[in-house]
């Protein structure tokens, strides 16, 4: 009986090993982004455009140190891609509209068939610069 309990006790011992060895690993290290200066590029988030139909993003640029809107001095750019990857479209725009605060991008409709596009919006000055990226669906009918 005395050998059986020493196996057991080997046992349990090689268990807990291993369940200590897995709480003890190393975890991957989480990234955030904690800029203190630059641009916030804002786009209002589109969710479905349909497909053959032309469409005007318009994109918000901020300085992240104080909010305020920057209207001048800014060139924006926006880069369309399709579901494959493909580049689709480069825009650019370097003032604001008649409302006083957006960037546009008037993308023809030619661009949008049916699937997933990805969009990348860059606001650069000559000092500072800042990026943001939506993706959408396009269907037939312009809903889900």
């Amino acid at each position: 009986m005395r050998s059986n309990s020493k196996v057991s006790l080997v046992f349990i011992l090689f268990l807990l090993s291993i369940f200590l060895v897995g709480l003890s690993a190393a975890q991957a290290p989480f990234q955030t982004e904690n800029r203190q200066t630059g641009i916030d590029v804002r786009a209002p988030l589109v969710d479905v455009i349909k497909a053959g139909q032309d469409y005007d993003f318009d994109v918000h640029a901020y300085n992240i140190t104080n909010g305020v809107y920057i209207t001048s001095g800014l060139t924006c750019y926006m880069h369309l891609y399709s579901n494959n990857g493909t580049n689709l479209a480069v825009l650019n725009d370097s003032a604001v509209d008649s409302n006083g605060f957006d960037y546009d991008f008037l993308v023809k409709g030619a661009n949008f068939t049916q699937g997933n596009y990805f969009v990348n919006f860059q606001c650069n000055s000559t000092a500072q610069g800042g990026a943001s990226t939506i993706q959408f669906l396009v269907t037939a009918t312009g809903t889900v």
